[in-house]
This record gives structure tokens, C-alpha cells and sequence, in this order.
């Protein structure tokens, strides 16, 4: 392994262990200006971790922003954000906007972990003509006979 190498999983390791160990909105600061210091705003793993923290911390604007960052965002990170926005009741367009971006970016589509938290933000502001549209893309489940 190349010195470059092993440097760069120095680097992630550190970061993922004070994901592990951070309990206030103060620290998580501090890792998100690590993160974006090292360069790690494309390692998904990491990226993902931090959105999960940022969700129990209730910090929306942090999750925002790391994925924003992220050039080519995978299925789970999309999941994340979703789940965050809808933990957090930020405005409806805001999820609805997020999905159509998966639908549109990703090149995988949208799992059955994409769609629970988008009718969670639909049930929150009471959006029934949204949410039955959401709920017609859900594609069949497919049970094995």
C-alpha cells in the first residue's frame, strides 16, 4: 500500500471514529470542517455516517450541505436527506425536489427505503393528492411463488 494510501485511511478512520463519538452540535461542527479539510466530501461511507448524525442531532442545514457537496450522490445518501427532511418537517418541495432529483441523478432508482420517508413528509402537511401520487410509484411488491 502506497504511503498516499495509507495516509487517506488514517484519515477516514479518524473521522469515522468521531462520528462515532460525537453527542453535541459543537463537535459536529468541528467534523464537517475535518471532513471538507481532508477532502472526504466524496467518501460515501463517511458521508453517509455524518447525515445519520446530523439527523439525530437535528442538524438539517449540515446534512444539506455535505450532501450538496458530494459530486455523484449514491441511493443511501439520497435515503439519508430524505429521512432527515422528513424527521424534521422541513417543507414538503423540499423532499418532493430531492426525490425528482434521485429520480433524474442517480443511476439506480429509487428502493423501497426511498419512499417511506417522502409519504412521512406527505402526512406531515396533510398533502393527500402528493402523497397518492408518491404512493402510485411505489412499484408492486413481487413475492416468489
Amino acid at each position: 500500500m502506497s504511503f498516499l494510501r495509507r495516509r487517506a485511511a488514517a484519515a477516514d478512520t479518524s473521522v469515522a471514529s468521531l462520528l462515532s463519538s460525537c453527542n453535541s452540535l459543537r463537535e459536529l461542527k468541528r467534523i464537517h470542517a475535518r471532513i471538507v479539510r481532508k477532502g472526504l466530501e466524496q467518501h460515501h461511507v463517511l458521508v453517509l455516517r455524518f447525515l445519520c448524525l446530523c439527523n439525530a442531532l437535528s442538524a438539517v442545514s449540515y446534512a444539506s450541505s455535505a450532501f450538496d457537496r458530494v459530486s455523484h450522490p449514491t441511493l443511501p445518501l439520497f435515503n439519508a436527506l430524505l429521512k432527515v427532511l422528513a424527521d424534521h418537517r422541513l417543507p414538503l418541495q423540499s423532499s418532493v425536489f430531492l426525490f425528482r432529483n434521485l429520480r433524474l441523478r442517480s443511476p439506480h432508482p429509487p428502493d423501497p427505503f426511498s419512499y417511506p420517508s417522502l409519504l412521512k413528509s406527505c402526512s406531515h402537511f396533510s398533502d393527500l393528492h402528493t402523497g397518492a401520487f408518491v404512493h402510485s410509484l411505489v412499484p408492486p411488491l413481487r413475492l416468489r411463488g
